[in-house]
């Protein structure tokens, strides 16, 4: 018999645990929150090792603290150079300092528009890979991963500017306490993250154990160990779920997904497919992106899909199910390493399979063609995420002893052969109904 220490921790994505408050400005403080959020989301990723790179995941992080807003760095944003609109018509990196443009404002919003520049400034990270097996700084391009990754940054603040010429485009400029500059810094020292607070490095210091951060503030997570005994396992079986956010199953009659994974997971995949229609997505390694969509519908959740989808994740395959077991659904699968958060767990498989497409391009077509669906690391999760009639998603996630499996279903199943992932045109002009942010409206 081996003892096994249960740690209980109750908890959502990660975030600041004191809320950002600035006077003035382009952003509110909901904004501000959101940022600190979607930096510390993939800071924990990192510090638990389950951060995503070209080759598989990054090594885990030791010593990582929680970023903090920082409303003097927010200034020092505005007040860039690179934040003027007749300076930035394109993204740029400099140590301490990145911009994010965008390239249509087509209803996307102010908050679509964070979530797509923290993506982007991490994105070298899944596109190229960090070059040096030891963690250094060595090319230029790694520059915005190392900015939100940085275990010297402590703080961060940005500012937000909308620029009606030369084109109509946002910017977004964010600043960052400590650089890390090129050619032979360290990012991130490597090793275990905290587990207790006195792994945290300039004491006082705090260990969050829903996010496996160092924090100066005492997190408002609540844990508890408990022992237990259990015998090692020879097969692959569904873990024990110690932690998800807001138990509760409003959307499902189901207990074994929460209506906050439910809701993050339409709303992820709707996301994406706006940001294809309005033509915002890099295809591939091309200087062109994937073009728009004219008949790019709205995404629902589905507790059936749910119910296929979870019946199949039990069964602990860590692969792909046959076509044939699943008749008229599509499915995306992603097996990663044990998390307990479903939530974390959620995003970590959306995120992979979304970025398929900045990884390996495809025609300009959108056809779903042979040659697409047969080459090497074809981006065939990302096309069934925005197949265009596909407009039902249903999800599972489970733990299978030391690996977690996450599992969509579709409905109507995506990918089929010789068939359009979605028609190219302007947003809408295929359907008879538009929501106004280039997705037609579901029935």
């Amino acid at each position: 018999m081996v003892p096994v220490i249960l740690l209980l921790c109750f908890f959502g994505s990660a975030r600041s645990a004191q809320p950002a408050k600035c006077n003035g400005g382009s952003l509110t403080d909901a904004q501000r929150d959101k940022l600190v959020s979607l930096h510390n989301n993939y800071r924990s990723q990192i510090a638990q090792g389950n951060a995503l790179t070209k080759t598989g995941t990054l090594p885990p992080g030791k010593n990582l603290f929680e970023l903090e807003y920082d409303c003097t760095l927010e200034s020092d944003a505005k007040t860039s150079p690179e934040h003027a609109c007749g300076q930035s018509t394109t993204a740029t990196t400099q140590i301490n300092s990145q911009v994010y443009v965008s390239k249509i404002m087509l209803g996307l919003g102010v908050d679509k528009l964070l979530e797509d520049a923290v993506e982007q400034f991490y994105m070298p990270a899944l596109t190229d890979g960090i070059a040096d097996a030891t963690n250094k700084i060595t090319r230029p391009e790694e520059q915005s991963f190392a900015n939100i990754a940085s275990d010297k940054n402590t703080k961060f603040g940005c500012s937000y500017r909308d620029c009606p010429t030369p084109y109509s485009h946002a910017i977004i400029t964010c600043k960052y306490e400590n650089a890390v500059t090129a050619p032979n810094d360290i990012i991130y020292e490597t090793g275990a993250s905290c587990t207790q607070d006195q792994d945290c490095p300039n004491q006082p210091a705090f260990c969050d154990l829903s996010t496996s951060l160092c924090t100066t503030t005492q997190p408002a997570t609540t844990t508890a160990a408990t022992t237990a005994a259990t015998t090692a396992a020879t097969t692959a079986a569904p873990a024990a779920n110690t932690t998800n956010p807001s138990q509760g199953s409003g959307m499902c009659t189901s207990r074994e997904m929460t209506d906050v994974v439910r809701k993050r997971i339409v709303e992820f995949h709707n996301n994406r497919r706006m940001m294809v229609a309005q033509g915002t997505v890099k295809n591939g390694r091309n200087p062109y992106n994937c073009p728009n969509a004219a008949d790019m519908y709205q995404m629902k959740y589905d507790c059936n899909l749910e119910a296929s989808a979870l019946k199949f994740a039990k069964q602990c395959t860590l692969l792909a199910s046959p076509t044939s077991a699943r008749s008229g659904q599509g499915e995306n699968v992603y097996a990663g390493s044990l998390v307990t958060n479903k939530l974390s767990a959620a995003e970590t498989a959306l995120n992979w399979w979304s970025t398929q497409i900045s990884r390996n391009g495809m025609n300009k077509k959108m056809t779903f063609s042979t040659s697409l669906q047969s080459k090497p690391n074809a981006p065939l999760a990302f096309t069934q995420m925005v197949w265009a009639r596909s407009t039902k998603v249903g999800c599972a996630v489970v733990n299978c002893n030391s690996s977690t499996f996450t599992v969509c279903r579709y409905s109507p199943a995506g990918n089929i052969l010789n068939q359009q992932i979605y028609q190219v045109g302007k947003p809408c002009s295929k359907c008879s109904s538009c929501l106004g942010n280039g997705l037609c409206r579901a029935g």
